[in-house]
């Protein structure tokens, strides 16, 4: 009976470990009507309507979306945060490790879950594992999460 209880315990305890990962996942999908987008949810029900001019699938719980020449951060709960960075944007990245990249003129600045810019480099790879590879004065390096340069920027390419 012991064994039992046992396994019982460690079944219970481990559901969630090996559930769907946020970044693979998300309870709303993008949909395109007549060259607008929109989302719905997993019963097929239209939940934003399809009045952007783009929109992204949901990684690490948010995606990117635009809207009259602005770009917007959307939150699973709808929420909306301004991605206040002037200009067009030819390139911009899913999120990941709480970031993402958008490249605007000839810098990319990374943004955060709310929009804001909390670091800006020459370039940037798309965020991994809690690093983040930034061009500087022409050469490459890694960057954590707190935008501390843990790996010099020594190198031609990463």
């Amino acid at each position: 009976m012991r064994y039992y209880n046992l396994l019982f315990i460690f079944l219970f305890s481990t559901i969630g470990l090996f559930g769907e990962d946020e970044n693979e996942s998300s309870d709303l999908f993008p949909i395109s009507v007549n060259n607008k987008w929109g989302y719905i949810n997993v019963k097929g029900q239209v939940v934003v309507e399809p009045n952007l001019e783009y929109a992204r699938e949901f990684h690490d719980g948010v995606s990117i979306i635009s809207k009259n020449d602005s770009l917007f951060v959307l939150h699973k709960d709808l929420k909306t945060y301004h991605i206040n960075i002037p200009g067009k944007f030819p390139t911009y990245r899913n999120f990941s490790c709480g970031f993402a990249q958008v490249e605007s003129f000839k810098e990319t600045k990374i943004i955060n879950k709310h929009g804001k810019v909390v670091a800006s480099f020459e370039e940037a790879t798309y965020s991994t594992e809690g690093y983040t590879g930034v061009k500087i004065d022409g050469k490459w390096g890694y960057v954590d999460t707190t935008f501390n340069l843990v790996i010099p920027n020594v190198f031609d390419e990463a």
